[in-house]
Order: structure tokens, then C-alpha cells, then sequence
């Protein structure tokens, strides 16, 4: 082996080592940001397919409510008769939905084309019991909902039983239900007094049922066969934490009424819901009301309700339309930092958390007018 001198061997200085350690740890470093970047990217990335998934879903269980509100059948018509012990619940010239201030139920004054009426809504204080998020909306949704059918054979007279063709599997009748029968020529609201699926009475007298009984047998009109029959309902949408679950929840006035039934979560990612009413007044003058004749405007619940208490014509029956705003929350925090958001308004919000807001708008129109 050839010796070689010490002078003529090559080898790194301290200043050499550390500058390559140094310029190392710059390439480590930018990779490892790189890294978290992608990621934090990613999570988001995932959380908002997720949160945009969750929210169509829920947009589109509400929306779908609120298209068939007011759906009463055949209306209007040349004879109404109101069986039930508390007409108004179900009056079609009420309308099909109705708004509360944010966070809270209450007695509503409803405005039809008859003048003003005070209804206590079927199932309200059960929503009362809830703790209802305060900024919020809460909306009653009124009509036929679930079961439908038609006479299998004609009345003999206004107090004869009704006769119908079996309806689909799950809709049968209950003691205590809110029937609506119409031919287009005649309508009558009832409750129904026997259970059966195809043989149902409607006897005078007072029960807990979702119409509080009925006030006479007799229904107004003798119907014939092929009449319609529908099972009315209000069904409550709102935001509220139930079993320390916060979340949007929909609950059927008849089912709680009679089958002692829960609020179903529709979904856990909904944060605030907020709803705006298309909103036409009559052509009528108006006395009191801060909106004017014949306007088409779109109000928050407050103001709706502010209008029809102050003696403006016009009232939740002149809603034509829904705008619904929700604002939809990530399952677990997906930010870094507290990203603010912009909901129903032009001002930001700063969250105090790090998860992902998703604000999601649609405005819907109601069918039955």
C-alpha cells in the first residue's frame, strides 16, 4: 500500500460540517412543513365533502317538508266544515307554516283571510321542554303528511263511518288522528274515533287527540266513493341539545301526541338555522303594518310575527316561499387557527374553536297555495 502525507488527505472543516448540518436541517425542515401542510389541507379538504354531504342532506329533509306545506287537499271549496274541537289548528286559510321568534314556542296568532285567530299548535309544549338553541328559528309545517287514501265506498249519511281502501303498510289509522276528506266540492276536517284500518268513525266528544276531539258527529257533506282522505300533522323543525346532542331535530305533532314519540336528529352538524318568508301581503289596506299594500318582501319570523300582531292583513297564509340558511359545523375541528365565517349576513364571525363552518343557503317554493 502506497503511504500517502498527511498534507495531501482531504477531509471537511468544523465550519464546513456545521454549514452542511445547517442547510440539511433547512431541507428537513421546509419538507416537514411541506408535510403538515398537505395534511392540514387534506383533513380540511375531507371535513368540508363531509360538512357539504351533511348539509345537502339536511337542506333537503326541511325543504322537502316545506314544499308540501299546506297541502289540505282540494281548496278551496264550495263547503268547509270544521268537526274537530279546535278548527283552527288545521284551518287551511291559516296556512301551512309558521315561523316562531328564534328560540322560543309559543301561542301564535295566525292571520287568515277570516280575520285573527290565536291557535296553540299541537305538540308545542312538548318543543318547550327542549333546550332550543337561541339564535335559531323554529317553524311548524302544516297538511296532510303520511297516510293517504280514498273512500272505498259511499256515505249513507253525514254521520256514517267511513269506508276506505286499506291504506299502505304503517298508515293506519290511530285513535286521535286529524283526517281531512275532500271531493273538490266539499272538505271537512275531523278526528278519527276508531282505530281500524278501513272503517273509521268520527263521534262528538273531547279526547287528547292531535284536533282535542270532535265538536259533532255529523261531517257537513255526505262524501262518495273515491273521495280523498288524508291525515293531517304538524311537523316542528328546530335546534335545540337533547340528551347533550345539539343538533337539528324534526318532530311529528302526531306521533308525539299519540305515540309518545321523540324528536328525530336529523343531523348533529347543524349549528344555527336561520329562516327568511317570502312574505305577500293582501291586497286589502293594511292597518299597523310597517311593510305596504300589496308588497312581496322577505322577513325574518320577528317581523312577520310583528305585522300580523299589529293588525296588518295578510299573514302566514301569504307565505309563498322559504329561504333557508344553515350553517353547518365539522364533526371534529379541522383548523389550525379560528377561520371566521360570513352566515345570513355581511358580517364575519370569529369562532371561538378550530372547527370548519360551512354557511349553505336555498330558497324554496311552496306548493299549495
Amino acid at each position: 500500500m502506497q503511504y500517502v502525507p498527511a498534507k495531501y488527505s482531504q477531509g471537511f472543516t468544523l465550519v464546513e460540517l456545521m454549514i452542511a448540518m445547517v442547510l440539511g436541517l433547512i431541507v428537513v425542515g421546509g419538507s416537514v412543513a411541506l408535510f403538515v401542510s398537505q395534511r392540514v389541507t387534506n383533513r380540511q379538504s375531507t371535513e368540508m365533502v363531509g360538512i357539504q354531504a351533511e348539509g345537502r342532506i339536511a337542506m333537503d329533509s326541511l325543504a322537502r317538508d316545506v314544499r308540501a306545506a299546506g297541502d289540505f287537499g282540494c281548496w278551496p271549496v264550495g263547503t268547509y266544515t270544521q268537526v274537530i274541537n279546535d278548527g283552527n289548528r288545521f284551518y287551511p286559510d291559516n296556512g301551512g307554516i309558521v315561523g316562531f321568534a328564534r328560540g322560543t314556542v309559543s301561542t301564535a296568532k295566525l292571520k287568515g283571510k277570516d280575520g285573527q285567530a290565536t291557535v296553540t299548535m299541537p305538540a308545542a309544549d312538548i318543543i318547550a321542554t327542549y333546550t332550543l338553541d337561541s339564535q335559531s328559528d323554529v317553524v311548524a309545517i302544516r297538511g296532510i303528511n303520511g297516510m293517504l287514501t280514498e273512500l272505498d265506498s259511499a256515505m249513507t249519511d253525514g254521520t256514517t263511518a267511513l269506508k276506505l281502501v286499506t291504506p299502505a303498510a304503517g298508515q293506519d289509522v290511530k285513535i286521535g288522528d286529524a283526517l281531512l276528506i275532500t271531493d273538490c266540492k266539499a272538505s271537512s276536517i275531523f278526528e278519527a274515533t276508531s282505530n281500524s284500518t278501513t272503517s273509521v268513525t268520527h263521534t262528538a266528544g273531547t279526547t287528547t287527540g292531535i284536533g282535542t276531539g270532535n265538536k259533532q258527529e255529523g261531517l257537513g257533506s255526505i262524501y262518495k266513493t273515491g273521495a280523498i282522505v288524508g291525515r293531517l300533522d304538524v311537523v316542528w323543525w328546530f335546534v335545540a341539545t337533547i340528551n347533550n346532542i345539539k343538533g337539528l331535530y324534526r318532530l311529528s305533532a302526531r306521533d308525539a301526541i299519540l305515540g309518545n314519540a321523540k324528536p328525530q336528529l336529523v343531523s348533529d352538524q347543524v349549528a344555527t338555522l336561520h329562516l327568511n318568508y317570502a312574505y305577500e301581503l293582501a291586497a286589502e289596506p293594511t292597518t299597523g303594518s310597517s311593510l305596504a299594500t300589496g308588497e312581496v318582501k322577505t322577513v325574518t319570523a320577528d317581523q312577520l310575527i310583528a305585522n300580523v300582531n299589529a293588525g296588518g292583513l295578510g299573514g302566514w297564509f301569504s307565505v309563498r316561499g322559504v329561504t333557508i340558511n344553515m350553517l353547518i359545523r365539522s364533526s371534529k375541528p379541522g383548523n389550525t387557527v379560528a377561520v371566521p365565517y360570513t352566515f345570513d349576513s355581511d358580517v364575519q364571525t370569529m369562532p371561538t374553536d378550530r372547527y370548519v363552518y360551512l354557511p349553505m343557503k336555498m330558497s324554496v317554493g311552496i306548493r299549495n297555495l
